[in-house]
């Protein structure tokens, strides 16, 4: 018993001093910056008809100043979208240009707040094939404070589920 109460003492010392070492840098301390999304980046809209859809950006604090949070459609969508789909065993289809429209590529987390003001992505549901789940991958590219993202999770993806109101599908 002494022997196991050792042990964990040793194994607690060197968790702590891990800690001291992974975080001397405080990497975060002035926080993050990230798409309100599920835990794999998902953020979903279900439409029966062509409309549009809205998302924010989160901070992990709330800001003392008004931050821009800027973002685009991934660069290099379908090897980003593909990935995902890897990674979550899913089968989303790339959404088309054609069948959207981004009218900002910003949004503003004001002071005393930690959410952005929603952003609106038009989306045209005309020629989706039924059934088919449409995305989006959306990357940050940067904010104008000392707010960053956290690399690796700088990308979401806007899920469109189309649905049928004649069919229930």
């Amino acid at each position: 018993m002494k022997k196991i109460i050792i042990a964990l003492a040793a194994v607690c010392m060197m968790a702590s001093c891990q800690k001291s070492i992974l975080y001397s840098e405080h990497l975060y301390d002035n926080g993050i910056v990230a798409f309100r999304s599920s835990s794999n980046g998902e953020m979903s809209a279900f439409l029966e008809e062509s409309g549009p859809v809205t998302f924010t950006f989160s901070s992990s604090v709330k800001v003392d100043k008004d931050v821009t949070v800027s973002f685009e459609p991934a660069r290099d969508s379908a090897a980003v979208l593909g990935a995902f789909n890897k990674a979550n065993g899913t089968n989303y289809w790339m959404l088309p240009e054609a069948n959207y429209t981004l009218t900002q590529k910003a949004a503003v987390i004001k002071a005393g707040n930690a959410v952005s003001d929603p952003v609106t992505v038009d989306v045209n549901i005309d020629g989706f094939k039924n059934g088919v789940i449409y995305c989006m991958p959306l990357k940050i590219t940067g904010s104008d404070s000392s707010l960053g993202s956290i690399p690796g999770q700088e990308y979401a993806y806007l899920v469109i589920r189309s649905l049928d109101p004649k069919s229930g599908s």
